[in-house]
């Protein structure tokens, strides 16, 4: 059984107390909140340590948080924790040594681009989209409808989109789903539409006789089940 911090990163660095609570205890849980392994990072959400370091290397910077930083404040998960925080700061600031403590991009953003220090959820879904790869992309897409269920958001970012990386963000918003369990789900789902006649559904439910379970991915017509276990996704 995984502790609270592994299956934090299993779930993508942010997970809700439900999620949670369905793998492990409440005293674990708890236990790990006390020793500061573990950070409650909203009502109900909780998140590791590195995730809620990012405000603090924003204001440090100057800038916003963004990208998949602003996607883990979002209570949405990520293929792969950033190892220091993503922050947009305007392109003629000088940042000098202090820009080493985070992941910079240069980008002037509107206000209403921003909330609080952190790019909206409509600038931090076109910003992944838009520069992330596709599996990774992905998986912050796939997060946000499981989590936010903001279907009609991800299709005005699709169809707003222009410019540099707009192919990218329409493939990915016309590829993404909230049924994905999870980030590896997602990067598994992004392997299966590279491979020729392969067409998978998430989270089908399959069975025989009195045996039934949920698989990850499922070629109904080929009859193929991907699963995505941590860290080793395979079929």
């Amino acid at each position: 059984m995984p502790d609270v911090v592994e299956l934090l990163a299993d779930l993508g660095g942010v997970a809700r107390r439900g999620s949670i609570l369905a793998a492990l205890d409440r005293a674990a849980l708890d236990r790990a909140v006390r020793a500061g392994t573990v950070v409650r990072a909203g009502r109900g959400l909780y998140c590791l340590p590195e995730v809620d370091d990012a405000a603090r290397v924003a204001g440090l910077l100057g800038g916003v948080v963004s990208h998949t930083s602003a996607a883990l404040h979002h209570g949405w998960g990520v293929k792969t924790l950033p190892e220091r925080p993503h922050v947009s700061v305007s392109r003629g600031r000088r940042l000098g040594a202090r820009g080493r403590a985070g992941h910079v991009h240069r980008a002037e953003l509107r206000r209403h681009e921003v909330d609080d220090g952190v790019t909206t959820p409509a600038r931090t879904l076109l910003d992944c989209l838009r520069q992330l790869p596709f599996d990774e992309a992905l998986a912050v897409a796939d997060s946000a409808l499981r989590e936010s269920g903001c279907h009609q958001l991800l299709r005005d970012v699709a169809d707003r989109a222009r410019g540099p990386g707009s192919r990218n963000v329409r493939a990915v918003a016309e590829q993404a789903t909230g049924l994905a369990a999870n980030p590896f789900e997602s990067v598994l789902r992004a392997i299966c539409l590279t491979v020729p006649g392969l067409v998978v559904r998430p989270q089908v439910t399959i069975g025989d006789g009195d045996f039934h379970a949920r698989a990850d991915l499922v070629d109904e017509r080929l009859r193929i089940v991907c699963e995505a276990p941590s860290h080793s996704p395979k079929c």
